[in-house]
């Protein structure tokens, strides 16, 4: 590894994505913890730990330049929906803070093991040479992030007004910014606020300072458990984080061996790394694949930037613990308006046709509506149909 002297701009992004992180995983588990605000304080607070441990092996385990690992907005958005489908299953009972707990670190194994086999038999990269660039239309994968976007934008509906007023304001100023090339300035801004929190109401601000860790506990209501761990939605989380890990592994770009072999034993390592990555972190209850596309696209690629990333993130992170500060609500709420605003941008870049792109929107739309557990069957679907078309109609 080239450990030379960093640049400014690698520690400039490094502090950019350490702040920025933090704030887009505490903003994101207002989304998972929608159906249940009693349990928002307390499971953003395990949230953020398992964001750090997240970080800090897959610094360890994967030694490439722009290695970071985070919990990504696309798989706690789907995290949400599996978290939102517990509420029905036992009539008048609220699943309990414990149930949820166990569920996480259910999930967070099964897709761990998932992907871990995916490796471990040499399938990852049988995967990304072939099904990945072949089988799978790339509007796919634009009507997927569009689905992601809706449902954001739909927990951001649900705001009181005066909140939502100032997310909104706070959002467009965040989408004015990136498209004048001021994506750096949003960093600052949102750590600003932090410091400014103190003078806001209380009923504007996601304070972690105050948490009970048995105050929510209860007993682990198994029924929940095990009804969610064997539906679609588990797989479903499973199949987003092997999309994830597939876009971040282009991303990150890791130097390839000539020799196709080595090619191969390099990018199944890759899979069992994520897989180590979800089961360590799988304590405090969350999943994960590796961030790194932001940090390619501000044009930085340094061994650097994910360990100055982590250290940023730590300070924060002690700083909201061990403090009266907190994240105000109308900046996360605003950060998530202009993620979603990236999401839908990025999900238009996939298509090829305008027939590809209203078929993007329709798989968006039919997500928002009938759940992420639809995207199983649109894969199938089309994988089914290029099977025929190659190996039937062929002939």
């Amino acid at each position: 590894m080239d450990f030379s002297r960093p640049s400014l701009r690698t520690v400039l992004v490094g502090i950019l994505l350490g702040i920025s992180s933090a704030a887009i995983t505490t903003a994101m588990a207002a989304v998972v913890f929608a159906r249940f605000p009693q349990y928002l304080g307390i499971g953003t607070a395990l949230l953020l730990i398992a964001a750090a441990i997240q970080r800090l092996v897959y610094i360890r385990l994967c030694q490439h330049p722009n290695a970071i690992a985070t919990p990504l907005v696309e798989q706690l958005v789907v995290l949400g929906a599996l978290v939102a489908q517990t509420a029905p299953i036992i009539p008048d009972t609220q699943p309990t803070f414990l149930t949820l707990i166990v569920l996480f670190l259910g999930a967070s194994w099964i897709t761990g093991l998932s992907l871990w086999l995916w490796g471990r038999f040499n399938l990852s990269h049988w995967a990304y040479f072939k099904l990945w660039t072949g089988h799978l239309p790339t509007w796919l994968f634009g009507g997927f992030l569009m689905g992601v976007a809706f449902n954001i934008i739909l927990t951001l509906i649900e705001l009181p007004t005066n909140l939502a007023i100032a997310s909104f304001l706070i959002g467009l100023v965040f989408i004015i910014f990136s498209y004048r090339g001021w994506t750096m300035v949003i960093a600052p801004m949102i750590l600003a606020s932090v410091f400014i929190s103190p003078w806001l109401p209380d009923d504007w601000l996601l304070s972690l300072a105050s948490l009970e860790v048995g105050q929510h506990l209860g007993e682990v209501h198994w029924e929940v458990v095990f009804t969610q761990l064997f539906s679609v939605d588990v797989l479903t989380l499973v199949l987003v984080t092997f999309i994830a890990t597939y876009f971040n592994l282009a991303a990150i770009q890791p130097p390839l061996s000539d020799n196709l072999s080595e090619q191969h034993q390099q990018i199944d390592s890759h899979f069992r790394y994520i897989a180590i990555i979800n089961m360590v972190s799988a304590a405090p209850g969350s999943v994960t694949a590796p961030d790194s596309i932001m940090a390619t696209r501000l044009g930085v690629k340094s061994v650097w930037l994910p360990i100055f990333g982590a250290v940023i993130y730590l300070v924060l992170l002690a700083v909201l613990f061990l403090s009266s500060l907190s994240f105000p609500q109308f900046m996360l709420s605003g950060l998530m308006l202009w993620l979603a605003n990236g999401l839908i941008l990025q999900g238009f870049q996939y298509h090829k046709t305008p027939l590809e792109a209203i078929a993007a929107i329709m798989l968006g739309i039919s997500i928002l509506v009938l759940g992420f557990s639809i995207l199983i069957v649109w894969v199938l679907a089309l994988l089914a149909f290029r099977l025929i078309e190659t190996h039937v109609l062929t002939r």
